[in-house]
């Protein structure tokens, strides 16, 4: 029977750690966490999970601990020091088959535990993507999908309009992406008697952009552990120009958080109707087991959202110093009859410019492809 290993790069999310490691229970073989004692953006930390396997035996004995000193050399990129971390994952495949099957994901990247007992029987041909929900903050909230980089010549580039995703048991393709891979031990090692060319984790992950998806296979919680909330994560991970005052405001980030916009306003995440999911309900267990915040209701009132969400935009490409822009931030309830005029001009551009993409893009739906949230 072949093997699943499951390699994830780690930065403290305890609480998806504890989720991914009981929801693919006696599925996957062996979980591979990596970890690097600098973030991305190359400030030192510590290694969160060297620390803490003494007191978590019940996960230490199923996880395989690659443990970094550094990300490469200190002139390393944000990318550059992602892809030094990813593809050292591969060390702890020393005794996998070149027919075992190996994913290469974020820890949270939550695959589909059917979906893996169905590829640990037939095996795969190639590699393929895997198909997950996006979740944004907040479990129950789905983002939809957009491009990862905004294109800077395009105003209002990934602005998509109000969407609503229906239920739980029958949501659009446009509520899912497909950020990593499933791959076999020889694509990454390569096989010549089959012409494979060994390639890195990192380029098995970024550069299939054409490789096929499977469906419902799984969820990426983007920002959902207490621990990997915006204002702290975009100081960690490789979007390194997320990483400043403005983007990191907190009074921001919390409006954002409560009326259910993306930061720099280019969707609302929406809550799905039905019952909840029931993968998705042990994961609220564990987060309120672990004592995260209660998640505040969503902000229903569509005038506020509206004038919140083109806020969000404005401030993103506003030349305004960020003090002033800090000061709106903190004061916005007393300054708002003031940028409502301005707020208005941005929505019906925004409005034009969406009309723009959707005529360009109706002769064929755009696939699902590896969007993630930024």
């Amino acid at each position: 029977m072949r093997r699943i290993y499951d390699c994830f790069l780690f930065d403290g999310e305890f609480v998806m750690l504890a989720h991914r490691i009981a929801e693919l229970d006696g599925v996957v073989d062996q979980h591979i966490l990596v970890e690097g004692a600098q973030t991305m953006q190359g400030a030192s930390k510590p290694l969160a999970w060297a620390e803490a396997r003494a007191t978590r035996p019940d996960l230490a004995a199923r996880i395989r601990h690659v443990g970094l000193p550094r990300l490469g050399p200190a002139d390393s990129s944000g990318w550059d020091r992602e892809a030094f971390q990813r593809n050292a994952a591969v060390f702890a495949l020393q005794d996998a088959r070149p027919d075992d099957l190996v994913l290469i994901l974020d820890v949270d990247e939550i695959p589909d535990p059917a979906v893996l007992r169905r590829l640990k029987r037939d095996g795969l041909e190639r590699p393929m993507r895997l198909g997950m929900t996006r979740h944004y903050e907040h479990p129950l909230r789905l983002g939809p999908r957009s491009p990862c980089c905004a294109d800077p010549t395009l105003p209002f580039a990934t602005a998509l309009p109000r969407l609503k995703p229906g239920r739980w048991e029958a949501l659009d393709p446009m509520w899912f992406c497909a950020p990593g891979v499933v791959v076999r031990v020889m694509d990454i090692l390569g096989d010549p008697a089959r012409g494979l060319p060994p390639r890195s984790m990192q380029a098995l992950r970024r550069g299939l952009h054409a490789a096929p998806v499977i469906p419902g296979a799984g969820r990426h919680f983007s920002y959902v552990d207490p621990s990997a909330r915006p204002a702290w994560k975009f100081r960690r991970f490789a979007h390194a120009d997320l990483a400043t005052n403005r983007t990191t405001d907190p009074h921001h980030l919390e409006r954002c958080r409560t009326h259910g916009m993306h930061h720099k306003g280019w969707w609302y995440a929406e809550v799905p109707k039905g019952p909840v999911p029931a993968d998705i309900g042990r994961l609220m267990t564990r987060l309120a087991e672990a004592g995260a915040p209660v998640e505040p209701a969503v902000g229903r009132g569509r005038l506020a959202r509206g004038i919140l969400r083109n806020h969000a935009a404005r401030r993103s490409t506003s030349r305004q110093p960020d003090a002033r822009i800090a000061r709106i931030d903190r004061h916005f309830g007393r300054v708002l009859p003031l940028l409502l005029p301005a707020l208005a001009l941005e929505a019906v551009a925004r409005r034009v410019r969406r009309l723009i993409m959707h005529r360009r893009d109706a002769a064929g739906a755009a696939p699902i492809g590896q969007s993630h949230h930024v």
